[in-house]
């Protein structure tokens, strides 16, 4: 197995819309992911995942996060999926030794760029590399130029990822790209575009948008289930962030919820 994504924490101090794990339509739980039942799952994997990544929720509120680390980062690669909001002068000691920290950017806000400038600058400075994700909305399609700018200006590598809306969602119409207009797909493309320059991303992208205009029907080849699985926070292994327990078997299982998962097309 080549990764293991484990849900260290339900809990998060962001309700964004625009987030798979609720909606804004679900219950939010306050678990986390004991440290003991942690262990306990691990050794129950056949093979042991080569590179580890601690998400949520937001794994910073997790109160073993230190703990965690420092167990994990002897047996593996470490890789952290936070919103960044809570990266202090503390965490970054805490953080020491993992490989990677990866940022979703919420905002253009000058003032919240500059405090994020700062914080990845922290990072680099304990030895631990950055790279930042950013999901588009309808609502949000203007905010990738400037954050693109940003990310570019520190060198630091952002992956643009289409968010899921469920229809059921009361912002479904204002939110989903299913709802995008042919000016507003001109509007993205002219965006991306320079994006596409700066990342090489341009297939991934083609991917996604040739999805919501009808023009997929499957991806070759899905990594969850065979080179990756999920931990839950009660210690289950899932094959997938958006089935648990049994899932039907790839491609069936396949829509607008996965494409987050095909960066490497």
């Amino acid at each position: 197995m080549q990764s293991l994504f484990i849900s260290i924490t339900e809990h998060c101090n962001r309700f964004c819309m625009h987030c798979f794990s609720d909606q804004g339509v679900g219950q939010r739980s306050n678990n986390y992911l004991s440290l003991a039942t942690l262990v306990s799952s691990l050794e129950k994997l056949k093979d042991a995942p080569f590179i580890m990544y601690l998400t949520g929720g937001e794994p910073l509120l997790h109160p073993q996060l230190g703990e965690i680390i420092h167990f994990l980062k002897r047996r593996a690669v470490v890789i952290l999926l936070t919103n960044g909001d809570l990266l202090t002068a503390g965490t970054f000691t805490t953080l020491k030794g993992m490989e990677q920290v990866i940022i979703s950017l919420k905002s253009t806000d000058n003032a919240y760029l500059r405090e994020m400038q700062q914080k990845v600058k922290a990072l680099r400075e304990n030895a631990i590399n950055v790279s930042s994700i950013f999901v588009v909305t309808r609502q949000n399609m203007s905010e990738i130029k400037p954050l693109l700018e940003f990310t570019q200006k520190l060198l630091l590598p952002l992956l643009i990822q289409p968010a899921y809306i469920s229809p059921a969602h009361p912002q479904f119409g204002s939110l989903s790209l299913w709802k995008l207009d042919e000016q507003e797909w001109l509007f993205l493309d002219s965006l991306m575009s320079k994006y596409l320059l700066a990342e090489g991303s341009a297939s991934y992208y083609r991917f996604w948008k040739s999805f919501y205009h009808g023009q997929v029907i499957n991806p070759p080849f899905c990594q969850m289930g065979n080179d990756c699985l999920v931990m839950d926070v009660a210690g289950n292994h899932l094959t997938c962030f958006h089935q648990a327990g049994q899932s039907a078997p790839f491609p069936a299982c396949f829509g607008e919820h996965c494409l987050s998962l095909f960066t490497y097309l």
